[in-house]
């Protein structure tokens, strides 16, 4: 109805367009006022089957609610029983066959057995449910024609705007749902985005018989459609190969297949990258991508501030905690020393004071392993979660309330502020610094999530100007692409054990870290262990250990104040990094001084010794008050004279 009244009420609609609408208004009011009465009939009352009588048997009817021959009608039963079953109770028992409902329609209702009374009371109702299930059919059919009616008189409304288009904007959903009004439009061109995310009968749909060009965007070596049925994806390798419904039309056309059975479309594929640096890009182009070529803007990225290397993988033998049944579908897997040590590194980072809200991104491929790094983050820091993972979580059970943790999750846009995702819905974003959180580790070697080159390959190309992997090596090294992965950032030294901070003071101190509280031992603030090379704002030295820029102009001064006060030459009693008092506190003794009012005011603060005008004299005097004349002892600076004194005598 709301919609209805605003295309009602919705310029410049024609005069024979507001009446269509306001007349299938008042029929689907119709029809929900037929269901309505429907609903009360189907409570099988007695006023629904009298109305049925009446209508369909009237000759019963008179003989159950009118006056007979004599003019006599039948009493009520005291105890509440409808008219029927007064009729059926007073039937007599009798061993005969009971007669047909077809003689029985013919017969007195006071020529009948208890059981023929039965049986002709359950035909009513049954004859009565038919009657009202046939009318609400009818009713169904009515409305949904009523509904497709309105929805043409509102798809031409609609189709007006978009006619003055160039260009429309649908997401696949919304194209099947308005499939009707759009093939009125005769679009020729189609242009898919993400492509290689949308499922084949979505992309499908989207080729109108009217589209001459279509235009697919995407990556197939990127993340496939998501399915609900593992069973049915290509990664499920004991069947679900030969469905392959996560495989989207996008991929098919690009790549036909091992046996060569499908039709290879041309394609164009853009060869030059402008995100990553040419470290982090080498390890999608030895492995995916062998004609990438790097824009001269990304040889300009700078270095990462506080690491001694862009690129590094922190291996480590520490084991993952969770249920390991079902990789797939599983999201409980999580690693503790991971989630500390991820956390210890960024906020190593943050101390830098180098990025800004957004630019540091921590992604995991499990939502067991993100809900603790949330809580974890949260307790120094505020961060930021996207739609979908907030959704994952919810659904998971995993999202806690703000009441729960330090610190909201929300769209912050303090300096503090870390995105966290994980990598399914990171897909087409990027950071300037990411951190990753591989969480697998185990004997068994299995990898889980992070076993197919598609969410390798995403994985691997988010980061612009660093990204650091923590993860288990050992894990991985029986995926191939994993493998090729680990002996590039061997060759190039980007792999370890150790990690390796640099302070931006002291770039020549060597500072590795192997343990979460390795962070606090070796950089507690940032920086190194070495004092403060720095002066502080106020010129003195700096007593603090090494630390970023940020920390430092926030560094407290706890030398004595050399600033002096206006009109004296006291030293200020406050520390330096203290605010000034607006007046000077120090007392100042002369036996000689005398206030305007000729009291003498030997100890006085040294602010209101340079001004005795300001000075308000406690003396106790005796002053007669004007208008009661009462004699009252106040201090010698009050007024008793001003209309406003409120004498304090009893008068």
């Amino acid at each position: 109805q709301h919609t209805l009244s605003k295309l009602v009420h919705k310029p410049p609609q024609t005069k024979v367009e507001k009446s269509s609408i306001y007349r299938l208004h008042l029929q689907l009011e119709e029809c929900q006022r037929e269901f309505d009465g429907l609903r009360l009939h189907f409570e099988g009352s007695e006023g629904n089957l009298k109305w049925f009588l009446e209508r369909y048997n009237p000759k019963h009817y008179r003989q159950l609610f009118s006056t007979d021959e004599q003019g006599w009608i039948a009493a009520k039963s005291k105890k509440g029983n409808n008219a029927f079953r007064q009729w059926i109770n007073r039937g007599l028992e009798s061993t005969e066959k009971p007669r047909s409902i077809d003689v029985l329609e013919n017969t007195n209702l006071e020529h009948m057995s208890v059981r023929e009374r039965q049986m002709l009371y359950e035909h009513w109702l049954t004859e009565n449910r038919r009657q009202k299930h046939d009318k609400a059919k009818i009713l169904v059919q009515e409305q949904r024609r009523s509904k497709e009616e309105m929805n043409d008189v509102r798809h031409e409304v609609d189709l007006r705007c978009l006619r003055q288009a160039q260009v429309i904007g649908v997401t696949t959903s919304g194209l099947a749902r308005n499939l009707k009004m759009l093939r009125r439009l005769q679009s020729k061109v189609v242009l898919c985005e993400e492509a290689g995310e949308v499922l084949e009968a979505h992309l499908l749909t989207a080729l109108l018989p009217s589209v001459e060009h279509a235009i697919l965007i995407g990556d197939h070596q990127q993340l496939r459609p998501q399915i609900q049925d593992y069973n049915l994806s290509r990664e499920n390798y004991r069947g679900g190969e030969q469905y392959s419904l996560d495989q989207s039309l996008f991929e098919r056309l690009v790549d036909p297949g091992e046996d060569g059975s499908g039709v290879r479309m041309p394609f164009s594929t853009l060869e030059t990258q402008r995100r990553m640096h040419p470290s982090i890009a080498q390890l999608v182009r030895d492995t995916l991508y062998p004609r990438l070529e790097d824009a001269p803007s990304v040889l300009e990225y700078p270095e990462v501030c506080g690491m001694r290397q862009r690129l590094f993988w922190f291996d480590h033998q520490h084991p993952e905690a969770g249920n390991s049944s079902t990789d797939a579908v599983n999201t409980s897997h999580w690693n503790a020393f991971e989630v500390e040590m991820t956390t210890a590194l960024v906020a190593h980072l943050i101390r830098q004071g180098c990025y800004r809200a957004g630019e540091i991104a921590v992604l995991t491929p499990y939502l067991g392993q993100l809900h603790r790094l949330r809580r974890r983050l949260s307790e120094s820091f505020s961060i930021v979660l996207g739609d979908r993972d907030q959704d994952d979580l919810e659904a998971a059970g995993l999202n806690e309330s703000d009441a729960d943790t330090h610190a909201p999750v929300s769209q912050s846009t303090a300096l503090q502020t870390v995105r966290a995702a994980t990598i399914d819905n990171f897909q087409g974003e990027e950071a300037k610094v990411v951190v990753i959180s591989l969480v697998r580790s185990n004997a068994q070697r299995r990898c889980g999530f992070l076993r197919t080159s598609n969410r390798i390959n995403v994985l691997l190309s988010r980061a612009k100007h660093g990204m650091y992997i923590i993860g288990n090596a050992a894990t991985s090294m029986d995926v191939p692409m994993w493998r090729q992965v680990v002996e590039i950032l061997k060759s190039k030294d980007n792999f370890g054990a150790q990690l390796k901070l640099q302070c931006p003071r002291h770039p020549d101190s060597p500072i590795a870290v192997s343990e979460p509280d390795h962070f606090v031992q070796f950089s507690p603030e940032g920086g190194c262990n070495q004092r403060c090379v720095n002066r502080l704002k106020c010129g003195h030295a700096c007593k603090q250990k090494c630390h970023s820029t940020l920390l430092h102009n926030a560094v407290y001064c706890q030398e004595p104040c050399p600033r002096p006060l206006k009109g004296c030459d006291h030293a200020c009693p406050k520390h330096c990094g203290d605010k000034c008092p607006q007046r000077c506190q120090v007392t100042v003794f002369d036996a000689n001084r005398h206030l305007p009012c000729g009291h003498a005011a030997a100890e006085l603060p040294c602010w209101q010794a340079q001004d005795l005008s300001e000075v308000k004299c406690p003396m106790p005097v005796a002053k007669q008050v004007q208008g009661c004349n009462h004699t009252v002892t106040v201090p010698c600076h009050v007024k008793v004279e001003i209309p406003t004194f409120n004498c304090p005598a009893v008068c």
